[in-house]
């Protein structure tokens, strides 16, 4: 069917069951839209089930009632992940969105009890998400976007992304441990608000003490995320978040520590987080192609550990976009 432009397009599995549904849901019918159920209604699973039934595979709501889809998908985005109907580019997208969106609030607010808990809750979808497919397909969804211009939200996102896909080839954690890694990878930034704006968002040269101001930042994460007492995360994460700039010839920062003498999980977090900056716009930089990027990691072997390089190239290679 032919989605007039003031319309978004959903699949029929994407609602969600004994839900009050937040907006308008139409059905395209004989070349116009039909109103199917309206806002405030609640949906029973005979209702999706007749959908389908009928040979209806796509609903569409008001373009303007994407944002409310999201709020009314997010508590129940676990339930959309185990849904085996549901298309991986949806399922991608309401964690994307979900996950962008927390973020940037979050970046605001970090210490705000009711943001943590939405972030934790949507750790584990993160985490099944990428873990559902072996080939990789939800992590081209997650890291589509339009813009690849540098922002802390996003940056931490796709690197949450990257990181759990990279954690979990290797078969070796835990669920409990990815989601653990998921949340480090996600608030791994979160002290650069500690630093002072004048500085995180300057665009020139640094001088010597704004690039020392600068490089607290991940004692900064550790020192907040402590501080607030609201996440709970386990001495690895903490140490990989501290460590996500540490290098393995100890011209790192902030400690000019050994990344190679330090846990698995701060190693992956500092490959990770630096593959992602390096690959999209930032204020002072070009976005460098992947390949490049890659390629400088394995002439580094000082810097990165060689086997999780390669392990993160095979990982890339089941991405088409790579």
């Amino acid at each position: 069917m032919r989605v007039p432009t003031n319309f978004w397009e959903l699949h029929t599995s994407c609602l969600v069951a004994d839900e009050i549904l937040p907006f308008d849901v139409y059905i395209w019918r004989d070349g116009k839209t039909v109103l199917w159920r309206g806002k405030s209604t609640e949906v029973a699973q005979k209702d999706i089930n007749r959908l389908a039934e009928s040979g209806v595979e796509s609903v569409i709501i008001g373009i303007r009632d994407k944002e409310k889809y999201l709020e009314y998908a997010e508590p129940n985005a676990q339930e959309l992940i185990m849904n085996d109907n549901v298309p991986v580019e949806y399922k991608s997208y309401v964690v994307r969105e979900t996950t962008n969106k927390i973020l940037d609030k979050l970046y605001k607010e970090p210490t705000d009890i009711n943001l943590a808990k939405r972030l934790e809750n949507i750790v584990t979808p993160i985490v099944e998400l990428i873990l559902s497919s072996a080939n990789m397909a939800p992590l081209r969804f997650l890291l589509e976007r339009g813009d690849m211009e540098f922002a802390y939200a996003p940056h931490s996102a796709r690197t949450c992304y990257y990181t759990i896909a990279l954690a979990s080839s290797f078969k070796r954690f835990s669920r409990d441990k990815l989601n653990q890694l998921a949340m480090a990878a996600l608030l791994h930034d979160i002290g650069q608000m500690i630093v002072k704006p004048e500085i995180r968002e300057k665009i020139g040269k640094y001088t010597e003490e704004e690039r020392k101001e600068m490089q607290k930042h991940p004692v900064y994460s550790v020192s907040l995320i402590n501080r607030a007492e609201i996440y709970d995360l386990d001495d690895a994460s903490l140490i990989a978040i501290k460590s996500h700039h540490e290098l393995g010839d100890r011209t790192g920062y902030p400690q000019n520590v050994c990344l190679f003498d330090l846990p698995i999980e701060a190693n992956i977090l500092a490959m990770t987080h630096t593959f992602e900056s390096y690959t999209v716009e930032r204020v002072h930089r070009k976005a460098r192609k992947s390949f490049d990027v890659i390629r400088d990691m394995l002439s580094n072997p000082k810097k990165f550990p060689l086997d999780l390089v390669r392990q993160f190239v095979q990982v890339l290679s089941k991405l088409e976009s790579y």
